[in-house]
């Protein structure tokens, strides 16, 4: 009997009769292969659940970077509008308008004359002329452009001293919203952060359970090899592969799916920011697309492993008892 039992040892139980690695590796690969195939409804829950969660946070991602571009874009365009005074004479206001050229806070500062800013205002709104008369109730205005390197609280304390002007009837910021859209980028981004920790650790746990379910229902085969001397690593290398192709296949659909949902969506985006942005909304970057792949393996790994470590850990404990 002990000779039979030491003929029937697998690979991994010490002996000098043991496969090379590459032969022990094929062969779990495909052991790992036929507990897919077996077990393919377990299999097909796993992945959809794990791509779910794979796909939430991947989304949110390319969320935040849109919405990262935007603020960028905006933020290298900020602008206020100083509106001068009804009945300022001309030499003020190329006075002021050669003092804040000079300002190395601003990029630029153009002259709008009241006369044509009416005029562009009745082109829009379709009124003729005719229908206001002589009368032009719009003033002057001087468009400031900031400095890409100007610091926000610079940029204020700069509007409050220019509203205090002689000439200016009133000062407005449009760089303000764009401080407050970026602080909503950064929640956006935290969100997704936490959202990812959140959903990542739900696919190592969904992966364990599976591979404890898989592991329960080999049991008796396993009993088999802890009596004939298999080790435990040589048991647990086929649920690792089955976890990692469960992960891999997760990942690369959940890649595919994320890839889609942007392609549809970039038409619409295109056509809500075409007036805010320099150029068109792209397809999903190639970085949130690799690591969906790769989170997605690395996951199944873990949570295989984990699942498979505990499990073998209890059914020795068993046994001794």
């Amino acid at each position: 009997m002990k000779g039979r039992a030491q003929q029937a040892r697998p690979a991994g139980s010490g002996q000098s009769t043991r496969r090379s690695p590459l032969r022990e590796h094929g062969f779990a690969i495909a052991s790992a292969w036929r507990v897919v195939m077996q077990y393919r409804f377990t299999t097909v829950m796993s992945i959809a659940l794990m791509t779910i969660a794979i796909t939430l946070p991947g989304l949110l991602y390319g969320a935040a970077s849109t919405h990262r571009m935007l603020a960028n874009q905006w933020a290298n365009s900020g602008e206020f509008t100083l509106f001068i005074k009804l009945g300022t004479p001309p030499p003020a206001i190329d006075a002021l308008q050669t003092r804040l050229l000079t300002e190395p806070r601003l990029k630029a500062v153009y002259f709008i004359d009241r006369a044509l800013a009416l005029e562009e205002l009745l082109t829009e709104l379709q009124i003729p002329k005719l229908a206001i008369g002589d009368s032009n109730p719009l003033p002057h205005a001087l468009i400031a452009t900031l400095a890409s390197d100007t610091d926000p609280d610079q940029a204020r304390t700069m509007v409050k001293a220019l509203s205090q002007e002689p000439i200016v009837d009133s000062v407005s910021a449009d760089f303000e919203w764009v401080e407050r859209f970026r602080a909503l980028g950064n929640l956006l981004e935290i969100g997704g952060l936490a959202t990812a920790v959140l959903l990542g650790v739900g696919v190592v746990l969904i992966v364990g359970a599976m591979t404890r379910t898989l592991v329960d229902q080999r049991r008796e085969e396993i009993d088999v090899l802890k009596l004939v001397g298999a080790t435990d690593g040589y048991i647990a290398r086929p649920f690792l592969y089955a976890g990692g192709v469960e992960g891999l296949g997760a990942g690369l659909v959940a890649a595919l799916l994320m890839s889609v949902i942007f392609w549809l969506l970039a038409p619409a985006l295109n056509t809500l920011l075409g007036g805010y942005i320099d150029g068109p909304v792209g397809p999903l970057a190639a970085p949130p697309v690799l690591w969906a792949v790769m989170l997605g393996t690395f996951g199944g790994l873990l949570g295989a492993w984990l699942g498979i470590r505990f499990r073998l850990r209890e059914i020795d404990q068993l046994i001794e008892d």
